[in-house]
């Protein structure tokens, strides 16, 4: 006969939702901060299956917020994974730390704006609501995972088309409101307004335009926004974003002819992917060969 441990019960019942089973198992006295054999809590499952009632039992019976597995997850972190906001509003009451960091770096801030920025850009609104409780409750900004990946830099760089760009810009707008660094470059000196050219994301580009982001900076490679933004174009589904990104870019008065590390320009770049009309307009704003 196979023998299940209390253990093994109370991570049954979190995952069938079993609120009366679980507290059962609780009043027997199991300790409630073991972790299973992945170093999972019951308090972190609980989260991940956005359990709340038993949730609430856990921490009433002494879970600690704060215990991580051995790759740095918290149980806050696994809520904002999954955008769960009354289980991560239950965790942040009960002392679960905003700012804690897993093994790459990465914050709950940054797992709920990749959550927040996807499901946006699949049509679900109202996605910022998540992120905004984290940077309420003191949530920094500019923290970068191991990558130099900020929130910021994450949002623009995450989720699909372009449909519903404007259901994610009030992600960004709110992490801009609380002094996101714009300008921050990650590992290889990317910037999101670099990302937001190469993705062809008109509307982010604007955004952080008007929010400061400077345009000249260049990657490790020497690459600005501009040569992104034409090297960017074969994603054809976007092919307007790009030209009306680009037109911002020559409005700017930038240097046309800056060449990367390997010696391209923009005009080189454009000619690589056979993009006429990028070409044209680079021409006649004086690019030469």
């Amino acid at each position: 006969m196979f023998f299940e441990s209390k253990l093994t019960k109370l991570f049954h019942a979190i995952a069938e939702g079993q609120l009366a089973r679980a507290k059962g198992l609780l009043e027997k006295g199991l300790n409630v901060n073991q972790p299973d054999d992945q170093g999972r809590t019951a308090l972190l499952a609980a989260a991940e299956e956005g359990q709340n009632g038993i949730l609430t039992a856990l921490l009433k019976a002494g879970a600690d917020a704060n215990l991580a597995t051995p790759q740095g997850e918290t149980a806050l972190m696994a809520a904002a994974k999954k955008g769960n906001a009354p289980v991560m509003e239950l965790l942040l009451k009960s002392g679960a730390a905003v700012n804690a960091r897993d093994r790459d770096g990465a914050t709950a801030l940054i797992f709920a704006t990749t959550w927040a920025t996807r499901m946006a850009s699949i049509g679900i609104a109202k996605t910022f609501e998540k992120v905004a409780l984290l940077l309420e409750a003191g949530a920094e900004v500019n923290a970068a995972d191991r990558h130099g990946r900020t929130a910021l830099m994450v949002s623009v760089r995450s989720g699909g088309g372009t449909l519903q760009e404007t259901d994610r810009l009030p992600v960004l707008k709110a992490l801009i409101a609380k002094g996101a660094d714009v300008n921050h470059q990650g590992e290889k000196g990317r910037t999101a307004l670099m990302s937001a050219a190469f993705r062809g994301l008109k509307e982010t580009f604007t955004l952080l335009l008007e929010a400061g982001a400077d345009p000249d900076l260049k990657d490790n490679s020497g690459k600005t926004a501009l040569m992104n933004a034409a090297r960017g174009c074969f994603w054809s589904y976007r092919h307007n974003g790009y030209l009306s990104i680009i037109d911002q870019l020559l409005d700017l008065n930038l240097d046309l002819n800056h060449k990367d590390n390997q010696g391209n320009t923009a005009l080189i770049v454009a000619r690589h992917y056979k993009r006429r009309d990028i070409i044209n307009l680079l021409k006649k704003a004086g690019a030469w060969d």
